[in-house]
């Protein structure tokens, strides 16, 4: 069961109103009536327990029958929000049982700031045993709270007796004192959802934008409430969003987060008004979201910090370097030696000293030190945040809500930055994993000061090998394979070597997924910080014969054995990890007493823009056959209506692995 925390914004300025405050706006908000379908909630239907399959989407694993998520606003000494949530689901095969458990994130902090209490939970399931219904209640010894952080925990409970047929209900609200931040309401899951209900009470004091996104439709309606206190009463407004039989979304290899394609609705405060009190404008901009940031003691009171790494730094040699990057690349080594990456992504730290105690930390903890390091050896260095790809894209609005975490940017020069994060193991400087190179990340050179960079607009990747065959009159084939390999390919390569078991295993993994046998492996500068690498080997194979004819695919070392893009259609976009040119060259030589009788065609496919390009080329020259594979992919983002040309490229790349050379023995 994924999660995710809290939006940070949570934690800055948070408004909390006194029962006299409240008296003063004569307002209040009452529970709205959420809107039940025809069935009871706390009482499945016969066709709910006896349902086998859901017959829109026959391979869900689980579908959720009902749910419905009620916001209003209440009071006793001061405002608060209260989220009611309600969730039926059903089991249908084995793997839907990890609906089983379940888990709340919210926030748990000091009473001066705000805190979120959660209540009423409840869980049961619901199972056909001899025709009867059995009813099963989940014990409180089946709840458990763990810490995430200062700020985060997380309430995790397990219904009991859920196997396959299975139904689950389970209710909870949630009471917090951050009245002026919403989460987004989202129509649609990883499986499928045949009725979900969203009310939103709102007094008309509160002062909201609505923004609905989503490839489904719902239906929205709006009507005027009356919202009672018992102190008196005012006007406001209840939005219901309703949503019937939406499909599952689901996470593949081309989608990072499948969150910012489903059809949701995103609540942004803008202003507050309260009757004989000044408008309040919750509108922020960029500045002020740095602004926050460089208050926080955990983000900006640690860019303040002094370097505590300075015989580290002495160490590094890079103050007998003028190249920028090269000293860059000093600095970050030297730190490496010291600090290890815990495998953890955050937005702030926790401090040099417990990291340096420690020897790790989350890479926040360790860029905090880093920029300190470039700052004391005379460069400029600033954070680069940003909501990492696989948790979803920025918002639109200015907000805290979306970061999660970021990066160092080091000027170059007066217009160009570098950019390098203590999370990189096999990569370099502006070589960054695929997850932190955003379209949209924000450059703070000081809370009033910033800029927007695209990260995808990094070096991308570059690959160029070299094929070279000998064939003898009994099919046996004998290779190298020279491959250089700059940015992402370089790194793809130093970190699927790191991870293998052993490198007996990498190599072995590697042939079977070639088709060929492999002799005399070796990378050139695996363990080098920097942006290239070479990849070197020899190998053997062999190919069909016959009495006279010898028949040889050309591409020998396929570069794709199957299509990720199988399917007819596609709803959602196609998102590639980054840039990229792949291209192999391909020399055979003929073998004596042999002519080509037979040799495949070109081919030349492009989509409508040209971001995306295969081009396959053949020849013949000095008794050797010359073929030529280029692949380029010149953007990330491919939306639906491209998904045809795309599906068809990637096919004609696979086709390739049928292409057949067919040499004849000579006549004598």
């Amino acid at each position: 069961m994924t999660y995710e925390m809290k939006p940070f914004s949570r934690l800055f300025k948070i408004q909390k109103f006194s029962f006299l405050f409240v008296i003063l706006m004569l307002c209040s908000a009452v529970k709205a009536q959420t809107l039940q379908p025809n069935l009871k909630f706390g009482k499945p239907s016969d066709e709910e327990l006896n349902l086998k399959e859901y017959a829109p989407d026959k391979e869900a694993d689980a579908v959720v029958l009902y749910s419905s998520t009620d916001v209003w606003y209440t009071f006793s000494s001061y405002i608060q929000q209260v989220k009611d949530i309600k969730v039926r689901l059903k089991i249908l095969k084995s793997e839907g049982k990890r609906f089983a458990n379940q888990s709340i994130v919210y926030v748990r902090h000091s009473s001066s700031t705000g805190e979120e209490k959660i209540q009423g939970l409840k869980a049961f399931a619901y199972n056909m045993e001899g025709g009867k219904m059995i009813k099963t209640k989940m014990e409180s010894n089946m709840i458990n709270d763990e810490k995430i952080d200062d700020y985060h925990y997380i309430e995790k409970f397990t219904i009991p007796q859920v196997k396959v047929g299975t139904v689950i209900e389970y209710s909870y609200s949630i009471y917090s004192d951050f009245i002026t931040s919403i989460d987004p309401w989202y129509a649609q899951q990883d499986i499928p959802v045949v009725y979900s209900l969203y009310s939103l009470s709102i007094p008309e004091w509160f002062k909201f934008h609505f923004q609905e996104t989503g490839f489904e439709h719902t239906n929205h309606k709006t009507e005027s409430i009356n919202v009672n206190w018992t102190i008196g009463n005012c006007p406001g407004e209840k939005n219901i969003w309703e949503a019937t039989n939406m499909p599952a979304v689901k996470d593949d290899d081309y989608i990072f987060c499948s969150r910012d394609y489903l059809t949701k609705v995103c609540v942004e405060l803008y202003g507050l008004q309260i009757p004989g009190e000044i408008y309040k404008n919750y509108t922020s901009t960029w500045e002020d979201v740095a602004d926050q940031l460089n208050d926080y003691e955990n983000f900006g009171g640690l860019l303040k910090k002094s370097d505590p790494m300075k015989d580290v730094l002495a160490s590094s040699g890079a103050d007998k370097v003028s190249d920028i990057k090269q000293k860059v690349s000093l600095i970050y080594q030297a730190m490496k030696k010291h600090l290890r990456w815990n495998g953890h992504y955050g937005l702030l730290g926790y401090g040099a000293h417990k990291v340096m105690k420690e020897g790790t930390g989350n890479n926040a903890d360790l860029n905090f030190i880093l920029i300190s390091m470039l700052k004391d050896a005379g460069l400029k260095a600033y954070p680069v945040v940003m909501s990492r790809r696989k948790a979803g894209r920025l918002p639109l609005h200015p907000s805290l809500d979306g970061l999660n975490t970021f990066i160092v940017g080091v000027a170059e020069n007066d217009s160009t930055l570098l950019y390098i994060d203590s999370s990189v193991e096999d990569g370099c400087v502006d070589i960054l994993p695929p997850d932190l190179m955003p379209d949209r990340a924000r450059v703070i050179f000081s809370p009033k000061s910033g800029a927007w960079v695209n990260l995808q607009n990094l070096s991308g990747t570059r690959k160029n090998s070299l094929v070279s065959v000998e064939v003898d009159a009994d099919g046996n084939m004998k290779g190298t394979m020279i491959s250089n390999m700059m940015g992402n390919a370089a790194s793809d390569l130093r970190h699927s070597f790191r991870i293998a078991k052993d490198s007996t295993t990498f190599v072995n993994n590697l042939a079977a997924e070639k088709g060929i046998e492999i002799t005399n492996y070796k990378i050139e500068g695996r363990q080098a910080f920097s942006p290239k690498a070479k990849e070197v080997y020899s190998f053997t194979k062999k190919c069909n014969v016959s009495a006279d004819h010898l028949y040889i695919n050309p591409v020998v070392i396929s570069l794709l054995n199957e299509s990720p893009f199988k399917a007819q259609t596609r709803v959602l976009p196609v998102e590639f990890p980054y840039k990229e040119m792949i291209n192999q060259s391909v020399s055979i030589t003929i073998p004596k007493g042999y002519v080509v009788e037979e040799k495949p065609k070109g081919v030349k496919m492009f989509t409508q823009d040209g971001a995306l390009r295969f081009i396959f080329t053949c020849g013949e020259q000095d008794g050797k056959l010359l073929f030529n594979y280029r692949l380029n992919v010149n953007k990330t983002l491919f939306v639906s209506t491209e998904y045809e040309y795309l599906r068809k490229i990637f096919e004609a790349i696979v086709q390739r692995n049928d292409d057949m050379v067919v040499l004849k023995k000579a006549a004598q």
